[in-house]
């Protein structure tokens, strides 16, 4: 039997969140689509000529980009990452440290800001999976980071893993995102090869569904303690 906590083990006894003035981030990038998009769409519903597959294209670009700018996708658009990223990373390990409860990981977590971050081309997820790394080390909890390769994908990633007590080895996903969104980004992840790479939050986050986006099947990963 699994010692992989469940879902309801996540949310039990988790501290609440207080989120105010807090919506969709789709429904708020609707709002900002130009004009010259929703002439279109008037055009269409009043049975005018029809629109051109190359400027149908183009919107459909500009909603992309549109998203991706403002870092509406779930998962953050990735810089490329290969495996060997694990091999020169610099971490700072404390010989005092120990493998935590879970519980008293999920406590560590919660009170980390290391989610909060902003995700951008200057910090990527290999630098999330080494300040949490770091952080956990000085607070006296054992903590590795992760690097996972997602084969035909165009870029790998990094995350955590600890080595609890009572739950067994588990793996944590701090990466935030680009454009912040008011709550935790903290997720568990299953990194089984062959397997998709789906997070589930540790602490929902209230108008935002409790898994996040895919990121692709995994293909090959390595731990570094």
């Amino acid at each position: 039997m699994s010692n992989t906590p469940t879902q309801e083990d996540i949310s039990s006894h988790r501290p609440e969140l207080e989120v105010k003035g807090h919506s969709h981030c789709i429904q708020n990038q609707v709002k900002n689509i130009p004009m010259a998009t929703r002439e279109i769409e008037h055009s269409v519903s009043k049975g005018k000529r029809p629109v051109p597959v190359t400027l149908l294209a183009s919107v459909f670009a500009l909603l992309v980009t549109t998203f991706i700018v403002s870092g509406c996708f779930v998962v953050p658009v990735p810089i490329i990452i290969s495996i060997s990223w694990i091999e020169g990373a610099e971490i700072h390990n404390n010989s005092d440290a120990v493998d935590p409860t879970w519980e008293q990981l999920k406590m560590f977590l919660y009170s980390d800001k290391t989610d909060e971050l902003r995700y951008s081309g200057s910090f990527v997820c290999g630098d999330f999976a080494v300040t949490l790394h770091d952080n956990a080390e000085a607070a006296g909890i054992k903590a590795a980071i992760v690097a996972v390769d997602f084969g035909d994908s165009s870029a790998g990633h990094a995350l955590n893993a600890f080595n609890t007590t009572d739950k067994g080895l588990l793996y944590i996903d701090d990466v935030g995102t680009s454009y912040g969104i008011g709550c935790s980004c903290d997720k568990i992840a299953t990194v089984v090869v062959g397997k998709d790479y789906t997070p589930p939050s540790i602490f929902p986050c209230p108008g935002y569904q409790d898994t996040w986006g895919t990121m692709g099947k995994v293909t090959d990963m390595e731990i570094r303690w």
